[in-house]
């Protein structure tokens, strides 16, 4: 309810403002302009009983880490901390390390297409003996794939509510991803993932990308921020009709 709250009297006094619970993100390309921001949420917030912790605060600075990401004119980037922990990953031997580093590969899973699937043999390792008797090469391999990708991530744009949300889905065997982007961009929101549940899973192929553009609509709902969804996916029907060859035309001629 709190953090509900503060959404909605940050979305009065400044649409563009971004929150997390008790976390609040602004962001100008002029100084003066990004300070009036301030003072205005500041007073507005004030006149309702809330105060800020100014010491926590960082204000007119190029650079913020904001929810364990670094936010800049270029966009959201994973932290210079997270990436110096991630290229020191090693195969777990206990089931408190096994937990622990799927919940730090978890802070990236945004900046990896079809993390959910990739990541699926390691979740399935979560047992009370686990051992690193059950960790096989095939795991250290998965392990290493995603470790690669978060080192070599590029940054992902931050949501613009100037312009109207689009994502793109991506249904596969036993799960789907889909790709946020703000309208007219190239450079992605962020990734996410899904796995589709066992009955999920018997669904025909049509059903199965209907059933991920559901749930890819309700999740991004609040991303949108009041803007239109525009939804981008492959019909699997139509993909088989142009992928079948076309006879050639024959004319007619009258007799």
């Amino acid at each position: 309810m709190f953090a509900a709250r503060v959404t909605a009297i940050l979305h009065e006094l400044d649409p563009e403002a971004l929150s997390y619970v008790d976390d609040i993100y602004l962001t100008d390309d002029e100084l003066l302009q990004h300070l009036r921001q301030v003072a205005r949420i500041v007073v507005g917030f004030a006149k309702i009983g809330y105060k800020f912790n100014f010491k926590k605060s960082k204000i007119a600075f190029l650079s913020v880490i904001f929810l364990g990401y670094e936010l800049s004119n270029e966009g959201k980037s994973l932290a210079s901390q997270f990436l110096e922990k991630c290229a020191q990953l090693q195969p777990p031997n206990t089931i408190k390390k096994l937990q622990s580093l799927l919940g730090f590969l978890n802070v990236g899973r945004t900046y990896i297409p079809d993390y959910a699937t990739r990541i699926k043999p390691l979740y399935e390792l979560i047992r009370p003996d686990f051992s690193s008797e059950f960790w096989t090469i095939e795991h250290t391999h998965t392990l290493r794939e995603l470790q690669a990708d978060l080192l070599a991530a590029k940054h992902l744009h931050t949501r613009d509510n100037k312009t109207h949300l689009v994502i793109r889905v991506i249904a596969g065997a036993i799960g789907f991803t889909y790709v946020t982007f703000n309208e007219g961009e190239t450079v992605p929101i962020g990734y996410k993932s899904h796995l589709y549940s066992a009955a999920e899973q018997r669904f025909a192929p049509t059903e199965k990308i209907l059933t991920a553009v559901q749930m890819a609509v309700i999740k991004e709902r609040p991303l949108a921020q009041g803007k239109r969804i525009i939804v981008v996916f492959p019909i699997p029907a139509l993909e088989a009709v142009t992928k079948a060859s076309v006879p050639k035309a024959k004319a007619l001629h009258p007799r």
